[in-house]
């Protein structure tokens, strides 16, 4: 094989590693401990904590969504790079592999001697503001990379041409489908089930709640974000390496972190939400609350409690991110159903 593909191979793999690792005390350098910037649950809004990298790497107990979620990640990713080169091109910024490459090892020579700049960015250099037509082309490649995650918000008929969050959304629901109907099914014995039902309110809503979320994080945030880089960076003579690597770190391969928070925590609300509309659609009337082995502190006193269907904590909305705990029909003699659960705010 080409040493040059290989060597862009190894810088991809080192960046997206380096993308999903979190933020340990003083990893900058900036003398800052940033571990203060934890919230009470170890949650971190602007890079992972040790305590979410934990979370992260455990496994659901059934094998298809452990595949779902690496698939649904690979595929953000994609995604994501092929968004940061476009970014990176049109503000006339360094490639994205001389991007990564000033990364390894820290390279900080080769950010202060990199001063190839492209006419583009001389000009914008030179009068110290965006190009329009560039603002132009960052509004186009944002759009794009919306569209390519969740399409025009309309769901074709087949799976094939789905967009990446709607294909493995549909593909998470159908085994959470599949998981529900076959332990009701152990629970009646010879019953007749009603059959998986795709088209109803909790599949609708799942898929407009997470269209939102990704739409509001590209353009109310990530869009902004590049602009502001760019023009901070010109207005204090950074030159253009420094400035690629602020997009790469803030917006770009950087912040895969939080895609692998979205395909993990989106699969599992798409499976909760499968789990409530297949009991309503067989008048299963209690559900309990199912663990992963060694829960999480926050999930840890849910294991085995019961209420009446839907009315029990949403998995994800009501734990965190990364839960990967189920729900199962409960036939007995419940003691005490727990009273409903309050409804706390999205997650985003």
């Amino acid at each position: 094989m080409n040493e040059a593909v290989v060597n862009r191979a190894f810088l991809q793999f080192r960046s997206y590693l380096r993308g999903i690792k979190p933020q340990e005390e003083d990893a900058c350098g900036c003398g800052y401990d940033h571990s203060q910037d934890w919230d009470v649950f170890g949650i971190k809004i602007d890079s992972p904590s040790l305590y979410e990298l934990d979370l992260a790497r455990r496994s659901h107990r059934w094998t298809e969504v452990n595949k779902i979620m690496a698939s649904f990640f690979q595929a953000f990713a994609q995604e994501v790079t092929i968004a940061e080169g476009k970014i990176l091109k049109a503000a006339g910024l360094p490639k994205l592999n001389t991007v990564r490459d000033s990364l390894e090892d820290d390279k900080a020579e080769q950010i202060q001697e990199q001063r190839t700049w492209t006419s583009r960015f001389a000009e914008m250099f030179v009068s110290k503001q965006i190009d329009p037509e560039i603002e132009r082309q960052l509004d186009l490649i944002f759009e794009i990379w919306i569209r390519n995650l969740i399409g025009s918000g309309i769901l074709p008929d087949g799976l094939d041409d789905l967009p990446v969050y709607h294909f493995h959304t549909l593909n998470s629901f159908a085994i959470g489908l599949q998981k529900a109907l076959g332990d009701i099914q152990e629970e009646l014995d010879d019953a007749l089930l009603a059959p998986a039902n795709y088209s109803n309110a909790y599949l609708a809503k799942l898929t407009n709640d997470g269209m939102t979320r990704i739409t509001t994080k590209l353009f109310d945030h990530y869009r902004g974000l590049v602009t502001g880089i760019l023009s901070e960076g010109i207005a204090a003579g950074d030159n253009p390496l420094q400035i690629a690597r602020e997009i790469h770190q803030r917006v770009g391969e950087g912040q895969l972190w939080y895609w692998n928070r979205l395909a993990r925590s989106e699969s599992a609300i798409a499976l909760d939400a499968a789990f409530v509309s297949e009991a309503r659609e067989n008048g299963v009337e209690h559900e309990q609350w199912s663990t992963a082995s060694n829960p999480c502190p926050i999930c840890a006193p849910l294991d085995g409690l019961i209420w009446r269907t839907g009315e029990g904590p949403r998995v994800v909305y009501d734990t965190h991110p990364h839960c990967l705990c189920t729900k199962y029909a409960y036939f007995g003699e419940p003691d005490k159903v727990q009273p409903a659960a309050a409804q706390s705010l999205p997650y985003l």
